[in-house]
């Protein structure tokens, strides 16, 4: 059993973003960029690689903080994350154990 064999034919909710051009931009300005685009999750790319990564469920936190005023750039370093993707003909199996293991909501799958 494959990753790719439970994937969604479309990625909805998932936008892939240019880090370098949201890095100076606000959370707050980027909430508004989340309402309009219903979006669920931004993946921010640097160099074709996986720079960042921020989700509706971390701008509500953000938002308790009252942190809205952040930049990206500001958030990336006070708030870091680990990047961890998998292969879409990797098993699906040993992806959830993974996610179990390390307490990871979200994986990023990328096609060969």
């Amino acid at each position: 059993m494959k990753i790719k064999d439970y994937l969604p034919e479309k990625n909805e909710g998932v936008y892939i973003l240019d880090y370098k051009e949201y890095s100076d931009k606000s959370i707050y300005n980027l909430s508004e960029e989340f309402i309009e685009k219903k979006a669920d999750i931004f993946i921010f790319l640097r160099d074709e690689k996986v720079e960042y990564l921020l989700t509706n469920t971390d701008l509500i936190e953000i938002m308790l903080q009252h942190s809205e005023n952040m930049s990206l750039k500001e958030l990336k370093t006070e708030e870091p994350k680990s990047i961890i993707f998998l292969r879409e003909n990797d098993n699906i199996i040993e992806a959830y154990n993974l996610m179990r293991r390390q307490n990871i909501e979200h994986l990023i799958v990328l096609d060969e």
